[in-house]
């Protein structure tokens, strides 16, 4: 076999390896403070960018958290994942340059209020989602929200907006999503009969 036949059918053999997208997903984080000395309390954030770390180490394309970043509403907790997210990802980018989307979506602790039953205050995060959102992520706040990555769509809802804006966004969004590739869909609630249980 001449030499530049091998090296072809090795380059196509490896193209045919490399899948076309790579994802990282997390649930239910529930961070609430930065990790200290190395901590593994199960709140910090050490096992959030060990996770990031690996999901980085795979060369992800993209990383979804789908829901429940912080663990009691707090906005403070959500910066601490904001926070690991620049440690680990500067500039929303892996250590070769290479961009990496965040598709984070909020879930119901996440915007939690007191649970003495004071009202909330600015330390929490139903009281403005969007500025918690921009303070810990430092992008736009959306209810509903479509991102490209390398061609495929990721459609993100936040928590308590799956009922009525998700339905109509998709159906203003319908031409985008269409196509040959698939369309992913991040939300914090589990749809109806996709799990164990009710």
């Amino acid at each position: 076999v001449p030499a530049s036949l091998a090296a072809k059918a090795a380059q196509e053999a490896a193209d045919a390896d490399t899948p076309p997208l790579r994802v990282g997903v997390l649930a239910d984080v529930h961070v609430t403070h930065a990790a200290t000395d190395g901590s593994r309390h199960a709140n910090s954030d050490y096992y959030l960018k060990l996770a990031f770390r690996q999901f980085k180490a795979r060369g992800v394309d993209a990383v979804v958290i789908a829901g429940d970043i912080a663990n009691t509403g707090l906005r403070s907790e959500l910066k601490v994942t904001g926070d690991a997210w620049r440690e680990v990802f500067p500039g929303n980018r892996d250590d070769s340059g290479r961009p990496v989307e965040k598709v984070f979506v909020y879930g119901n602790h996440d915007v939690l209020g007191p649970q003495d039953g004071t009202a909330a205050d600015d330390r929490y995060v139903q009281t403005d989602r969007a500025a918690a959102w921009r303070e810990a992520f430092d992008e736009d706040y959306s209810d509903v929200y479509v991102k490209d990555v390398k061609g495929y769509k990721f459609v993100g809802v936040h928590w308590g907006k799956e009922a009525v804006e998700s339905p109509a966004f998709l159906a203003a969004h319908a031409s985008e999503l269409a196509g040959a590739k698939p369309f992913f869909h991040v939300q914090h609630p589990h749809p109806r009969n996709t799990v164990f249980g009710s």
